[in-house]
């Protein structure tokens, strides 16, 4: 998932110099800071954190003792205290301004201060893991309560951060994918037929406030495969409804008809090299959204491959999960007439 973190190279670069002008215009004509300097290398271990030790390396040429004080003991303590992480830089201003307030300009002030600010605030903000955790954990999502956040690349080009799409309802969709190795669920190409055709025809997007993604837990190569293995496997579909001589199928067979013919009432087709693609398919390949909601499997109905349980959400246009379906098997999908009902409710705010 999209890494969240405080300092980008650009605020870095705007607190470095608004802080070192307040220094400039407000604290001028002071040296206590070399003093300060000296005082923490004179404290410190050689195993110190890294980023004490570019300080101390920085400035273990000052010539001036400091007297220690408060400020100065409890830096670095409440540098390396998880509970104090937003209160480091100003922290670090505390130290700078206590020092600045004591003596006079050192002839190499410039360039000291400058070491300092590189010593100690660029390496907090780069690579401190308390100012810049490393991503937002995805969790199972709860009806009622907020969706999770997400930003995923799209087969289309370009990425889709999920916060950036509210003002609108959300269908999101997770196919299952493979259904056993090299093989496809046929059932999820139906559903994807069906659903391209009914915007098609309805204009569903605009007709209840919507934006539908699809996920899938691949590449970019297989999911290329399956857009371009989808007008295979519609072709599937229509062989199994229509044999070529239904009366010799034996009994098997004929349920296997009967079957299909009811799973899939639309016959649906695409031309090679021509499927549509008008929704977002996003690609999730560290499977980091999937494994987060808990969908993702390697054993499931009946075969052990990587793959998604099929499963539907819909968001209101806050962000609110309205509602959740996990399939308990391959053919348990819910139609897409009862989606529709729920957001006819979403939209009028019965649920």
């Amino acid at each position: 998932m999209k890494k969240h973190c405080l300092w980008s190279t650009k605020s870095i670069l705007r607190h470095f110099f608004c802080l070192s002008g307040a220094g400039i215009a407000g604290l001028s004509q002071h040296r206590k800071l070399l003093g300060q300097g000296r005082f923490w290398a004179q404290k410190a271990k050689p195993e110190a954190s890294p980023y004490k030790k570019l300080t101390f390396l920085k400035l273990k040429n000052s010539h001036n003792k400091g007297t220690p004080t408060s400020s100065s003991l409890k830096f670095w303590e409440k540098i390396e205290s998880p509970k104090n992480q937003n209160s480091v830089i100003i922290d670090i201003l505390n130290v700078i301004e206590f020092a600045l307030k004591e003596d006079q300009m050192s002839k190499n002030y410039w360039k000291r201060i400058f070491l300092f600010y590189l010593a100690i605030l660029f390496p907090l903000a780069l690579f401190s893991p308390c100012i810049c955790p490393q991503e937002i954990e995805i969790k199972p999502a709860t009806v009622g309560q907020a969706m999770p956040d997400f930003t995923l690349p799209t087969y289309q080009g370009g990425e889709v951060t999920f916060s950036k799409l509210k003002g609108k309802n959300i269908l999101l969709i997770f196919p299952r994918g493979y259904a056993a190795e090299g093989g496809w669920c046929t059932i999820c190409n139906y559903y994807y037929a069906e659903l391209v055709d009914l915007e098609k025809s309805e204009q569903i997007r605009q007709k209840h406030n919507l934006e539908i993604l699809y996920v899938f837990p691949y590449s970019l190569e297989i999911i290329k495969k399956w857009v371009e293995d989808e007008p295979g496997q519609l072709q599937k579909i229509k062989d199994w409804k229509y044999p070529a001589e239904p009366e010799k199928l034996d009994e098997k067979g004929k349920e296997r008809m009967l079957r299909a013919k009811k799973a899939f009432p639309k016959d649906l087709s695409f031309k090679k090299g021509e499927v549509p693609t008008p929704f977002p398919i996003l690609i999730d390949a560290e499977r980091k959204l999937s494994k987060g909601l808990g969908i993702f499997a390697t054993e499931w109905s009946g075969s052990k491959v990587d793959q998604n349980i099929p499963s539907v959400y819909i968001i209101d246009k806050s962000g609110i999960l309205q509602f959740k379906y996990i399939g308990q098997n391959t053919w348990d999908r819910p139609s897409y007439e009862y989606l529709f009902k729920i957001l006819k409710l979403v939209n009028k705010g019965e649920l």
